[in-house]
């Protein structure tokens, strides 16, 4: 393919999975856990540190150190913080866009290529379940790695990898696979390349070895620890209904489904190394996620969507160009029908967004909980004890107690012992938020306590379209605060 002719491709793309981005994430500044990265990126950049609380020791309570860093330069320069959390998110999908059209030429041909960015730009999971995370960015160099390494440029492969690891951990697999593979393969070891990472991360390893005397962050430990309705939960079978939800129905995701098997036969079959590699490393984060044993959130499934897409693009360019022509014509028939629904269903998810405006994130009911908290507390020094810290937190810049340890790591070694009470005897917080869900030991056995208690009262309760309340429980203002 001509460059000028690339290069216009390229441009489309770019436009086509931008457009798509705004358009599903209209009005959307980001789900809870993403504000948790919010407020240490607004601490980092008013000089308080890398710290949840401010006046605390650090915490590495952001799974992305990246991510938290380069936020808090845009805030340095006055940029909200949420928005350009979404701007990041919007132009690294369009890079991804255009990755992988590129890696599909270097793995087959432009039409599957074209077929797997369409069905990337169209599909709003990845923008839906993990707004303003650093998810959209991650993805974005894990292609960048894999598609600079296809194309033998080793140093700019060793740059996107080296700040891969510094946006997540787990991205050392990528790098990890890629070493193995070039050893095995040209049986040399890439020096050159292999400084470039190190330097990229040596400043990092340093600083977190110092300032946290570890490298994984604490949401790690605190995610592994809790009981089986939320941590342990990872597996494929829990991510098929919000998988569904994206692309139409059960029935659209099954047809998808039988694309990728056809694609990655078509692949086996050819003896493809690269598409082995990427294949290798899509086996290598699902064991990990599963035997690490964290909860089964749906952003940790969006990194492997692009496979999912490539491999369905293939089988479908393999099915149709098969010599049995009225086979070839019915896969066609299929894959138009399902591109159609998935299709619909990102324009109903856009068009709701769109309809809704700024709404969205405010009718949040982690936002009302901050919102009434601000509204009642006259206390700077006011503590809460959150089940969800990120948006309170945010907001209300107060000291926040994470119940489930995420940011707060002396409440881990009481939640080993299932010992939920601890934060709340330790703390005698101001507010208290809380879901009254009876089948979480995490919460149940505090709501019931303080349910019973007289220093503390309802102030709000909201309920959730998971069917459960989410309240807010105040200290009695005879009692202080």
């Amino acid at each position: 393919m001509k460059n000028r002719s690339l290069l216009t491709i390229c441009t489309c793309i770019f436009i086509l999975t931008v457009i798509t981005g705004a358009f599903y994430q209209w009005g959307e500044t980001g789900i809870d856990d993403a504000f948790i990265t919010y407020r240490y990126a607004g601490h980092i950049a008013g000089g308080d540190g890398f710290v949840w609380n401010k006046g605390e020791s650090p915490v590495y309570g952001s799974t992305s150190f990246l991510y938290t860093i380069l936020l808090s330069t845009f805030n340095r320069f006055n940029f909200d913080i949420p928005q350009s959390s979404v701007l990041i998110s919007i132009a690294a999908r369009g890079v991804s866009g255009i990755l992988i059209f590129l890696i599909c030429m270097e793995l087959s041909s432009p039409s599957t290529g074209a077929i797997a960015t369409f069905l990337y730009a169209i599909n709003p999971a990845v923008i839906s379940y993990s707004a303003g995370l650093e998810t959209q960015l991650y993805i974005t160099l894990i292609l960048a790695g894999f598609y600079f390494y296809f194309r033998n440029l080793l140093c700019l492969c060793a740059l996107s990898c080296g700040l891969l690891v510094m946006t997540r951990i787990d991205g050392l697999l990528i790098p990890a696979m890629i070493f193995i593979y070039h050893l095995i393969k040209k049986r040399e070891i890439p020096l050159k390349p292999l400084m470039i990472f190190s330097a990229i991360l040596s400043p990092w390893v340093f600083f977190s070895l110092y300032t946290f005397d570890s490298l994984l962050p604490n949401s790690f430990y605190a995610k592994r620890l809790h009981e089986k309705a939320i941590s342990g939960r990872f597996n494929l079978i829990h991510i098929i209904p919000e998988i569904k939800d994206t692309v139409g129905s059960y029935i659209v995701l099954a047809l998808l489904s039988l694309f990728a098997l056809a694609g990655i036969f078509y692949f086996f079959k050819k003896k493809s190394e690269k598409f082995l590699l990427i294949s290798c490393w899509g086996a290598s984060y699902y064991l990990a996620y599963t035997f690490a044993g964290l909860p089964d959130f749906p952003w940790y499934y969006m990194p492997l969507l692009f496979l999912f897409f490539i491999s369905a693009s293939q089988g479908i360019i393999f099915l149709a160009n098969s010599g049995n022509k009225p086979f070839g014509k019915i896969a066609i028939i299929l894959a138009i029908i399902s591109v159609s629904q998935i299709c619909y269903v990102g324009y109903k998810t856009g068009r709701h967004r769109f309809l809704q405006g700024n709404t969205i994130s405010f009718n949040d009911v982690r936002y009302r909980m901050s919102q009434e908290i601000i509204k009642r507390n006259i206390n700077p020094d006011a503590t809460i004890l959150a089940y969800e810290v990120g948006m309170i937190g945010y907001y209300t810049d107060l000291k926040t107690i994470d119940l489930l340890g995420l940011v707060s790591p002396e409440v881990i070694p009481h939640i080993r012992e299932r010992d939920y009470l601890w934060s709340f005897k330790k703390y005698n917080p101001d507010y208290v938020t809380l879901i009254d869900a009876g089948d979480s030991p995490s919460t149940r056995e505090l709501f019931n306590l303080i349910k019973n208690d007289n220093n503390y009262e309802e102030t709000l309760k909201v309920k959730t379209r998971w069917g459960h309340n989410y309240i807010l429980f105040s200290k009695k203002k005879e009692q202080g605060s």
